[in-house]
């Protein structure tokens, strides 16, 4: 049995002080400076959750683009975003249905997290970019917090895999 070194990796300048859990070293010293703040595509029917969002991204100097309509996804991709927010209920479109059509024609998956005003939701037909499910009623910041732990993870993973 192989034995890892673990490192752990922290900075003040990163938004929530997370660590990172790293079985290589090498690696680790990659991971010494900051993975930098997540670019944030948010997409959700409610302008005043919307307007919330934007305040708290705003707040925590994360850059966090508000789309209220699935229509505009195509043009909004060519900017580059690292996660994707999604709220479940769209009116006539479905957040599972949207993050689907994301997989599709985004050329790198980018991890999506869905959100709802709902408590639960049935996850075995989700794509794989969804990472989690929050309820709205966390708060702004939570939800920032979960959009970060997703980018750093899909960092991590792609360094790991020598995609980074």
């Amino acid at each position: 049995m192989a034995q890892h070194n673990l490192a752990y990796i922290g900075t003040e300048r990163m938004l929530f002080k997370p660590y990172v859990k790293i079985p290589e070293l090498a690696l680790a010293r990659q991971l010494a400076t900051p993975m930098g703040q997540p670019r944030i595509l948010l997409i959700d029917d409610d302008p005043l959750f919307g307007k919330k969002m934007k305040r708290a991204a705003r707040n925590k100097n994360i850059d966090m683009t508000f789309c209220r309509s699935p229509l505009e996804v195509d043009r909004l991709l060519n900017l580059d975003y690292d996660v994707v927010l999604v709220d479940e209920n769209l009116g006539d479109a479905s957040g599972v249905d949207l993050a689907r059509y994301l997989e599709q024609i985004s050329n790198e998956r980018i991890p999506a997290i869905l959100i709802s005003q709902t408590d639960q939701l049935n996850s075995s037909a989700w794509p794989e970019s969804i990472r989690e499910f929050i309820n709205k009623r966390v708060g702004a910041y939570s939800i920032l917090e979960a959009a970060y732990e997703a980018h750093e993870v899909n960092v991590v993973t792609k360094l790991i895999d020598g995609n980074g």
